[in-house]
């Protein structure tokens, strides 16, 4: 009787331990963790560990890079440890939109006839961060039955309620004033020699870009009259919906420019909208060089500013496009740069701090803030050996500062 008591009670045991198996999502009264703000910013890079503060229990989960690609409350499961035993923490992180849309192109003035009414907002380009579309709307009053002028507003909102205001002028007319201007100025150029005066020192380099539309070259000449690097298209893409095709004099130029010892880059003209076309930009610059090294970095020119709210991307994905290309280039060995006007760097491009920068600014001394190291200081140039257009004239900064 005594055995089978024995029994019956480790029976009883193994019953009531199983029955009372601890919650592993109930932490001990002695246990302590600390979340800090658990505010991230969309498309920001967060590390987990970075959420929590001051612990005594172990951590199990491995550190990792958090999503902050969609907006809204996301979870991760923490596993701990705390006196041998496991334990589970449902962390919660909140991804917010903090960024206003972008005016990319917007009129400040603009004039209509009595009684025509305008949308003024069909007529502008916009952006935002996160958004595809944001809303524009306009605020204030228009009479467009009484000639005057009316000061209003260019509202743009995205969907986490950012808010971004222009000012706008909207004159409404009985009609439009004649056109008496008269274009009698004079057409100047930009010489090389002068170029050469004013910017070449030790820490630069004169250069220039050209196309098919620079037509046949003197290489002789071009290379007589000081120019040392040479950025040729090897491509051009007019819209998403058209191929991507190799520029007709590429081929030949790049043989007579390394023919006669001009260090040589190319650039890309594509319109990309995914990491996908960013992607096979890349590929197509990779096979159409067939292993030719390169002095420069390859770039990537992006300029359809006027259709970007049809292509239905936010400035995030236009970004990340590049950011393919480049990635796709790196791992082929290529280096890239980011081709764009100063206007467009100040006002469409995100996230650039940490990219190579080619500036196109055209003035006598630019006044761009951000970081670049090759500056296109004209789109006028006269140079020997070019005779079928101008030339684009570039400097190269040696030591990849501002000037």
């Amino acid at each position: 009787m005594k055995k089978i008591a024995i029994i019956i009670i480790i029976i009883s045991t193994i019953f009531l331990t199983s029955c009372s198996k601890y919650n592993e999502y109930e932490l001990p009264e002695d246990a302590n963790i600390e979340i800090n703000d658990k505010i991230v910013e969309v498309f920001k890079s967060y590390n987990l560990y970075s959420l929590i503060g001051n612990t005594n229990m172990e951590i199990l989960t491995n550190d990792s890079i958090l999503d902050t690609n969609t907006i809204g409350e996301h979870t991760i499961t923490l596993e701990l440890k705390y006196n041998n035993r496991k334990y589970k923490y449902d962390l919660k992180y909140n991804v917010k939109d903090l960024d206003a849309p972008r005016y990319i192109q917007a009129s400040s003035v603009r004039s209509t006839l009595l009684t025509q009414v305008i949308d003024p907002c069909e007529s502008i380009v916009y952006g935002d961060n996160y958004d595809i579309k944001p809303t524009c709307t306009i605020e204030g009053e228009i009479d467009y039955t009484k000639i005057g002028t009316y000061n209003v507003e260019y509202v743009l909102k995205d969907s986490s309620n950012n808010e971004t205001r222009k000012k706008l002028k909207i004159n409404v007319l009985d009609k439009y004033p004649e056109n008496n201007n008269s274009n009698t100025s004079v057409k100047t150029y930009t010489y090389i020699d002068n170029v050469m005066n004013n910017y070449k020192n030790n820490n630069t380099t004169i250069g220039i870009d050209i196309s098919k539309w620079q037509g046949n070259i003197d290489w002789d000449l071009v290379k007589e009259s000081g120019i040392e690097f040479v950025i040729m298209r090897i491509g051009v893409q007019t819209s998403p919906e058209e191929t991507l095709d190799l520029d007709t004099k590429f081929n030949s130029y790049f043989e007579e420019a390394k023919k006669r010892n001009f260090k040589v880059g190319v650039y890309v003209y594509n319109t990309a909208i995914n990491r996908e076309m960013g992607i096979n930009t890349a590929k197509f610059v990779i096979d159409n060089l067939h292993g030719e090294k390169l002095d420069l970095p390859i770039v990537y020119d992006w300029e359809n500013w006027k259709h970007f709210n049809e292509y239905n991307i936010s400035l995030h994905t236009l970004k990340d496009a590049y950011n393919a290309f480049k990635e796709t280039l790196k791992n082929a060995g290529y280096e890239s740069t980011l081709y764009s006007s100063k206007y467009y760097l100040e006002n469409a491009w995100l996230d650039i701090d940490n990219d190579d920068i080619w500036l196109a600014h055209y003035t006598d001394k630019t006044d761009y803030q951000g970081n670049y190291y090759m500056w296109q200081m004209c789109s006028d140039g006269k140079i020997p050996g070019i005779t079928e257009n101008t030339v684009d004239i570039d400097i190269l900064y040696k030591n990849k500062k501002d000037i």
